[in-house]
């Protein structure tokens, strides 16, 4: 699966733009970028022999290709047709070549620019492993690339307007100054072996609110078979094509939605006739971020088992007595784990009260009456909360967990990440995290380090890609533990506020360094 947010500094590229007509042999300069949005600045005459150079803006990472739209350059021929007949062939061939050279001289250049602002503004999680941690000073884009997976499970289940206007109608998605639409694409397979499908979801704003301005879900039928698009779909107006394996060749059928700002993969995939549709509402509507609240955990909520802790864990009791109802083995199992990590600790239990309130219990040894949990320490009900995820008889598809060491002691947070690396056999697990504790549990390839560039843009940077960290952990060190000795060259708030050091900090002299201690 990859998640991008897309956004585009328009006024700085249309700024940009205009300066292209001003050079020789330069009429219009045209720039169309994916999104509903282009420029074109300058002028040719209607009926005008032109010469037209497009040049695609792609950049290549990891050797797949990415295109985010085209640049044209188009040249007046018509006054030089003129000339022609004035002047003599010679002289007429060395002024074709001059405004030739220039035009793609131009071309060369404002592609350049325009590739590398693009490069930098486009923020890009490739390749996410079934446990993936993040990891970064504060103020690094942890917590803002963890709100695009919610972002997008609250679309689904509460409604695209309800989600944006959350995030101050979107500006906390967006980078800062930034303008246009904020564009997110997922790539996933439904199983082992199966096609990879693309997800593009386009949102603007209008005056009205929130739009969909572009929406489309494309897969590749056979190794051979070029991208074909089955569903497109643009401010509420687009088609689909039905069917368990659509094709090109099958019938699209237009299917207009009740308004703009709703989302067709949501809409079209409660209808059971398209079930590669339904498969990803399926599979987003299943997402769980975790935004847990140990005071939260306290409450004592309406009696009524509930299969799933909520996002704050504001239902745990519920969960605990759904557990208790319906799957005793797997309360046991969370138990047996809870009571390996919780000093004397002897059972958890969820009790119904006659007013119909649910009170959650903690009974230690050896103390003959539990305490309600609002007497309970703040680890014992998140750990408790954070097993009741983890061991959940039927797994979310993708489990989100932001800074698990939070009110947990050091020594359990190496035994949480391993919990975490068990449950990511049956689910996939995106984690943030401060903790050199829960690091050490980790593998190079599963951690992503983040940190913002001098342009205030998210860079992210996989610890396996770092000189010398494979070799040391072939050694015997602990990630973490070469996290907090400096071995990374980055991530150290204190310095370089987070960035790398040097160039020179990602090469093998810190193998040298730590030879000579």
């Amino acid at each position: 699966m990859v998640a991008s947010a897309w956004t585009f500094d328009f006024p700085h590229l249309e700024l940009e733009l205009k300066g292209l007509p001003r050079m020789p042999g330069v009429d219009l300069a045209r720039l169309t970028l994916r999104g509903p949005r282009d420029f074109s600045v300058g002028r040719v005459g209607e009926g005008s022999d032109t010469l037209v150079k497009t040049f695609p803006l792609v950049y290549e990472e990891l050797g797949q290709r990415h295109e985010l739209g085209r640049l044209e350059l188009v040249a007046d021929l018509s006054a030089d047709r003129s000339r022609m007949v004035r002047t003599v062939l010679v002289g007429f061939a060395g002024k074709l070549a001059v405004t030739l050279l220039v035009l793609l001289l131009a071309l060369a250049v404002y592609h350049a620019i325009v590739r590398q602002r693009l490069l930098v503004i486009a923020g890009e999680l490739k390749n996410i492993t079934p446990l993936t941690v993040l990891l970064g000073p504060n103020g690094s884009g942890k917590s803002t690339l963890f709100d695009v997976f919610n972002f997008l499970s609250e679309c689904f289940q509460g409604g695209l307007r309800q989600a944006w206007d959350r995030r101050g109608r979107g500006r906390e998605l967006k980078t800062r100054g930034a303008h246009g639409p904020v564009i997110i694409e997922i790539k996933y397979r439904e199983r082992p072996k199966t096609p990879l499908i693309t997800y593009h979801l386009s949102i603007d704003e209008t005056p009205k609110g929130p739009v969909v301005a572009e929406e489309w879900l494309e897969w590749r039928r056979g190794s051979l078979g070029r991208p074909f698009k089955f569903l497109t779909y643009r401010h509420g107006m687009g088609s689909v094509v039905s069917g368990d394996q659509p094709d090109e060749r099958d019938q699209r059928q237009e299917v207009p939605l009740r308004g703009p700002d709703l989302i067709a993969v949501n809409t079209l995939g409660q209808i059971a006739q398209h079930p590669r549709v339904a498969a990803l509402r399926d599979f987003i509507t299943d997402w769980y971020v975790s935004y847990l609240s140990v005071d939260n955990t306290r409450s004592q909520p309406e009696s009524g088992p509930q299969e799933r802790l909520s996002k704050t864990g504001d239902n745990l009791a519920n969960v605990i007595q759904y557990l208790k109802e319906s799957h005793p083995e797997q309360l046991e199992r969370v138990m047996v784990v809870l009571r390996q990590r919780i000093p004397r600790l002897e059972r958890i239990d969820a009790t119904p009260m006659p007013d119909g309130r649910l009170l959650l219990q903690v009974k230690d040894a050896p103390f003959e009456q539990p305490v309600l949990s609002k007497f309970a320490s703040d680890g014992t009900l998140k750990m408790l909360a954070y097993l009741t995820v983890l061991y959940d008889p039927m797994p979310p598809q993708f489990v989100g967990i932001e800074e698990p060491e939070n009110f947990l002691h050091p020594r359990l947070l190496p035994e949480l990440g391993e919990e975490c690396r068990l449950a990511s056999e049956r689910t996939q697990l995106l984690v943030t995290t401060h903790s050199p504790f829960f690091l050490n549990s980790c593998r190079p390839e599963e951690v992503r380090i983040l940190y913002r560039d001098d342009q205030g843009f998210t860079q992210a940077r996989l610890a396996s890609d770092i000189m010398g960290i494979k070799e040391f952990m072939a050694a015997g060190a602990s990630l973490g533990h070469l996290w907090m000795e400096g071995q990374f060259g980055m991530s150290d708030p204190l310095r370089n506020q987070g960035a790398p050091w040097s160039l020179q900090s990602m090469e093998p002299q810190g193998k040298r360094g730590r030879r000579g201690r």
